[in-house]
């Protein structure tokens, strides 16, 4: 485990493909109301910060047009997962 007195901001990362399930896994869970929606929902923002964060260490010394290819590569994660979502939405 981390500890938090050793953690560095810096060098913390989420990684597109994580974040993309972790999206996928909520609506999965929205949808079968796995727990209270509101909840679900609300958990989720700790996440988004998180993910956020990442983005922001994975393109501070970046170039507008590297920062937007790392943009659409997070696209490009959400399709090429789009099927996992798809099986498992019925």
């Amino acid at each position: 485990l981390l500890a938090v007195n050793n953690f560095q901001p810096e060098k913390f990362s989420f990684p597109a493909e994580l974040w993309v399930q972790v999206v996928y896994d909520f609506a999965l869970a929205y949808r079968r109301c796995v727990i209270n929606q509101e909840h679900l929902i609300k958990s989720l923002t700790p996440l988004y910060l998180a993910r956020t964060a990442a983005f922001m260490n994975e393109t501070a010394n970046s170039s507008a047009s590297e920062v937007e290819q790392r943009m659409e590569t997070v696209c490009q994660q959400f399709e090429a997962l789009k099927g996992y979502l798809l099986s498992n939405w019925g």
